[in-house]
């Protein structure tokens, strides 16, 4: 911290200053009674609030613009001022400030803070890893103090004692207690805190940026949903220190910020701990809130601390990510939700995504041996989170980005919880390295491997094809600097900060690499794949409601004999971690390829075969499975694609005006050629106005719609104004606007 970074008041502005946070009904006295009016006492505790904020980047949390709250942030400088009964001095006076983490805390554990007033008393700017106190100014009544977090310290609300004493008689002791605790957070911009950030513009966006968007759909159709994270509003901050007050983290630990995002991994989902969410992937939500409804992270925390940590009903990954970003964000720690598409979950640690077909063809669901990777799976996306952090416990280079993922999948630790792993090191292979680099890397870069079952094989099954390039398709987040309110323009792709470039020399020893640190793995990686036949199922691009829909599988015959085929393609709805809804139409039969042909066979879906089939978020996959009868080579292969949805226009009605009537038009056509029942807007602005649901008309087939929604702002200033409109039949259709609201 330089020195121009230090913050200076005058007497005048202390002056000013009408509120005071001594708390009147607080004055311990020990000592012998005749001594307690020779003992000074506190009349006044000013914080700054709103000064410190500047230097502390804390001016945005409604803590401290409406409440006048102090919200630091570690390793920077603040000040305070104590008036007193009469002028403090140092040669006969003692004053001591103790800033006390709460229950449990120590001295030995930096978690309760002791610091005396001394004449020589001084802030040493060169190392900020030391608390530090030091008279900035002293005239009259008046003191004022310079305090300096260590950049090291605990993460949390700190109450703040002041003691007073005679030098005299230290035993005469005067005790006060400032009404207002003070939350000190991590500090990324100061550079011997582990969490510090560099650049002015990841800064804004992964730390000030209070909107943002998750995506999700398909890897050729990704789409963004708009959220509110919500990070500033006054009941935010102190919610998440809820969280991690209600963890298994120690006090000791919570100035770690590797041990405190692992922490808030765990605590995001409800399993172990009684955490934020409970998930629910079964599209029956009557006992809670659907995913799909929330707009913002602020009503499920508000929601978890009012109901005294009961889990909020329910979350899906992208929610679960959503409210750990808002949750890193307001504590100091830098984060991005990340979307992976075409997401591997590897259940048995073999780094492959392994799928078991039967004779019939058809993929079999409800084997019982564990240790194959029966329940392994694919999901279209899955999203988690990045926290940045230097990571001192491992080897130099794989600090930066480290993944964070509270979607509970599999146990770590005994718990449900996921990282922080190091980018880099997923990117390398290095599984070995903490936390569950291995997890991260068959997300991402796990060979998908099909199996057929073979009465002839010794274990009943044997392997029938692999496709190295399937998993891990496009892994993205939200560029920072630049927002885009109509597109996707504002995506970032962080694919290759995951993985080598798919098909080079270098991923396959990236894979090679963490195979070797997995005896399963290595088992999986032995079998060779032996084929004559070629074969190719097309991507299906982006298919509008109301529209068929085609397979095309290209097959070529490269041997110098007739090869002849049984044949099988189905096509189901299923939700968005891969798992089945409902079969909308197969298709079976024999084919024939001449020698050295080439050939394509087409399954054709019409609107009213799969219309009523759909399920939340419209996702259809494909899947194909061809046994050459001459050969016994067999094929499998799978793809899914999102139904395009249309997108919300919105439009300002006039100007905005803090706490008067504004009005948002929202229009958009409904695409179906059926009408759309129990639909409602859910609305939200962070800091402007809390979520608004507005319910709606049935709406008929391909009506265009156009709706005025109202609200009142809470402040003036700029804002994101998000949108979503759902209803039983079409979800998840969304809309931002930036407006500015005017005083």
């Amino acid at each position: 911290m330089s020195s121009n970074d230090r913050p200076s008041i005058s007497l005048d502005h202390y002056n000013s200053l009408v509120s005071s946070r001594i708390d009147k009904n607080f004055d311990d006295f020990t000592g012998p009674e005749n001594l307690k009016d020779a003992v000074i006492g506190v009349t006044g505790i000013e914080t700054y609030a709103e000064h410190n904020a500047i230097n502390h980047h804390t001016g945005k949390f409604a803590l401290v613009s409406e409440h006048q709250v102090p919200v630091w942030r570690r390793g920077q400088t603040a000040l305070i001022t104590i008036t007193t009964t009469q002028p403090f001095n140092v040669k006969t006076h003692r004053m001591r400030i103790t800033f006390d983490f709460g229950e449990g805390s120590s001295v030995p554990q930096g978690t309760k803070i002791v610091m005396e007033l001394e004449e020589d008393s001084h802030i040493d700017l060169s190392s900020t890893k030391q608390w530090g106190m030091q008279t900035q100014m002293s005239q009259g009544n008046i003191t004022v103090l310079e305090i300096l977090p260590s950049s090291t310290t605990a993460v949390g609300a700190y109450k703040i004692w002041v003691e007073t004493s005679l030098r005299s008689n230290p035993q005469a002791i005067r005790k006060f207690h400032v009404k207002d605790p003070v939350y000190i957070l991590f500090n990324p911009w100061c550079s011997d805190d582990l969490v510090y950030m560099p650049k002015d513009q990841d800064l804004e966006e992964y730390i000030l940026n209070d909107t943002g968007k998750v995506w999700v759909g398909t890897h050729r159709q990704i789409r963004s949903r708009p959220w509110v994270f919500g990070q500033f509003e006054d009941s935010i901050l102190p919610a998440s220190l809820f969280v991690l007050d209600s963890s298994s983290l120690l006090p000791v630990d919570r100035g770690n910020p590797i041990k405190v995002s692992r922490a808030i991994s765990a605590m995001v989902n409800d399993i172990d701990d009684r955490g934020v969410l409970s998930g629910n992937w079964s599209g029956k939500y009557d006992k809670g809130t659907a995913p799909t409804d929330w707009t913002g992270s602020a009503a499920i925390l508000e929601q978890y601390v009012a109901n005294r940590g009961r889990p909020v009903k329910y979350g899906q990954c992208w929610v679960f990510s959503a409210v750990v970003a808002t949750i890193c964000r307001a504590i100091g720690l830098p984060c991005r939700s990340v979307s992976n598409f075409v997401s591997g979950h590897d259940t048995n640690q073999s780094l492959t995504i392994d799928k078991f077909y039967g004779k019939n063809g058809k993929r079999m669901e409800g084997l019982r041996r564990p240790a194959i990777g029966h329940n392994d799976s694919i999901w279209n996306f899955h999203v988690w989170d990045e926290v940045f952090m230097a990571r001192p416990d491992l080897p130099r280079g794989y600090g930066g980005w480290q993944a964070i993922d509270a979607t509970p999948q599999e146990v770590s630790d005994r718990k449900f919880q996921c990282g922080p792993a190091s980018v880099a090191a997923v990117k390398n292979g290095m599984i070995g390295l903490g936390y569950d680099v291995h997890f991260l890397f068959a997300e991402v870069n796990a060979d998908l491997v099909h199996f057929a079952e073979d009465e002839e094989s010794t274990w009943g099954f044997r392997r029938s094809s692999s496709n190295y390039y399937h998993v891990g398709r496009k892994i993205v987040t939200k560029s920072a600097g630049f927002e885009d309110n109509y597109g996707n323009s504002d995506m970032e792709d962080l694919t290759y900060n995951y993985k080598m470039v798919e098909g080079r020399s270098s991923e396959r020893w990236a894979v090679l690499n963490a195979v070797r640190g997995s005896e399963r793995a290595r088992k999986v990686f032995d079998y060779k794949d032996v084929s004559d036949v070629k074969f190719n199922l097309e991507d299906i691009e982006g298919n509008k409601f109301g529209e068929p829909y085609r397979t095309k599988i290209v097959l070529e015959n490269t041997s110098d004999s007739m090869r002849v085929m049984d044949v099988l393609v189905s096509t189901h709805s299923i939700y968005y971690n891969g798992a089945r809804a409902k079969q909308i139409k197969e298709a079976r039969g024999k084919f024939t390829l001449q020698p050295k042909e080439k050939d394509t066979l087409i399954l054709t879906v019409k609107p009213e075969e799969y219309m009523d089939k759909l399920v939340e978020y419209c996702m259809v996959k494909v899947y194909s499975m061809i046994r050459v009868l001459d050969t016994n080579q067999t094929w499998t292969e799978e793809d899914d694609f999102t139904m395009d949805k249309p997108r919300l226009d919105m439009e300002l009605v006039g100007e905005a005006k803090r706490r008067k009537l504004c009005q948002v038009k929202v229009s958009f056509t409904n695409p179906l050629p059926i009408s759309l029942t129990q639909c409602f807007f859910m609305l939200e602005a962070p800091g402007i106005v809390r979520e608004v649901k507005k319910s709606y008309r049935d709406v008929a087939p391909n009506e265009k719609v156009e709706e005025l929604i109202g609200f009142y702002p809470r402040r003036a200033g700029s804002t994101k104004l998000v949108v979503r409109f759902n209803s039983f039949d079409m979800l998840d259709v969304n809309g931002t606007l930036a407006i500015r609201i005017l005083a």
